[in-house]
């Protein structure tokens, strides 16, 4: 479909990380295009809406190289596509909100960098750009921030992950990074803090990992006021370790060491 115009495409998410559930998880890609694609969205979202649900949803993502050279934050992007955004597709007033400037690109571009899988295209060091950490930082915390509004609505997100698997694993990866400078996925998020939060807080977390890895994810019931509590201690934590040594930091290649070896 995009013939010339295509770079690469680029998996990332629970299914690049390890850690994908057949029966929740959705499937994550970017698309790095040479210029954008203009009137071929259309073409797009058809080929979306048709694909996505068949087994499971897609999030994708196309950015320009333009997009993401020299380096914007909130980051423009060209097309978006998840099932959140079904009926605005359907509807017809979807693409008038494409080409814009978000906060979710950074942390899905970082993400990538640190974890992603080439599925067609060059290298990912040599197409995607260092993310600076407090741009990264940003961008998680928002994500935070509209889980926690997710979580008062008592809904699902990413298939049927309920709200609460996703904040407090999400949680887990955000308190994960800023203690260790490693970008988690939810499950590895959620292993490591096992061993470092309060113990009235670890059943929580166990609770989600369950949620999480088995198919039974509506019936988790949680107890949601256990849930605020826990965000509520994440969200004081993270403020006391996002100090000043990260503002020192230009990109996260300088706190993963992961990275470094690449």
């Amino acid at each position: 479909m995009l013939g010339s115009n295509l770079v690469g495409v680029y998996l990332h998410g629970s299914l690049a990380m390890g850690c994908f559930n057949p029966h929740a998880s959705d499937i994550d890609v970017l698309v790095i295009t040479k210029r954008r694609v203009g009137r071929q969205k259309l073409r797009l979202a058809s080929l979306a809406l048709a694909t996505s649900l068949k087994p499971r949803p897609i999030e994708v993502t196309t950015f320009s190289k333009r997009d993401l050279n020299p380096w914007r934050y909130p980051t423009p992007f060209d097309f978006h596509f998840s099932e959140d955004w079904r009926t605005a597709y359907e509807s017809g007033t979807a693409l008038r909100r494409m080409g814009k400037r978000g906060e979710d690109p950074a942390a899905h571009l970082a993400e990538t960098r640190a974890r992603g899988v080439v599925l067609l295209g060059p290298p990912i060091e040599s197409v995607f750009p260092t993310v600076p950490v407090l741009d990264f930082l940003d961008s998680v915390f928002g994500d935070f921030r509209w889980a926690l509004r997710k979580l008062n609505e008592n809904a699902t997100i990413e298939g049927r992950m309920s709200a609460s698997t996703y904040l407090v694993l999400n949680s887990c990866r955000i308190l994960g990074f800023l203690e260790n400078g490693r970008v988690l996925s939810k499950a590895e998020g959620g292993d490591w803090a096992l061993g470092v939060v309060p113990q009235k807080y670890a059943p929580v977390v166990r609770q989600a990992l369950h949620a999480y890895r088995h198919t039974n994810i509506r019936g988790d019931h949680f107890n949601l006021a256990l849930v605020h509590s826990f965000a509520t201690w994440v969200m004081r934590k993270t403020n006391a370790v996002s100090g000043s040594d990260w503002s020192e930091k230009s990109s996260i290649e300088e706190h993963d060491p992961r990275l470094k070896e690449k």
